[in-house]
C-alpha cells in the first residue's frame, strides 16, 4: 500500500549489519527526514503544507 509522497522511503532496505556503515556515513542533514512528528504524519497522510 502506498501514500502518496510516502512512498519516497526515509531510508533504504538493509540487508544485514554491514549496511549500518553506509547508512551512517549519509549525514543527517542529507537524508531527508522530516523536521517533526508531525510533518511525518502530514507525508504518510499524502497532506501538503
Amino acid at each position: 500500500m502506498t501514500h502518496g509522497v510516502a512512498d519516497t522511503a526515509l531510508w533504504s532496505v538493509l540487508k544485514g549489519p554491514g549496511d549500518l556503515t553506509v547508512v551512517e556515513s549519509v549525514p543527517l542533514a542529507e537524508r531527508g527526514l522530516p523536521d517533526s512528528t508531525y510533518a511525518l504524519l502530514q507525508r504518510d497522510n499524502g497532506s501538503v503544507g
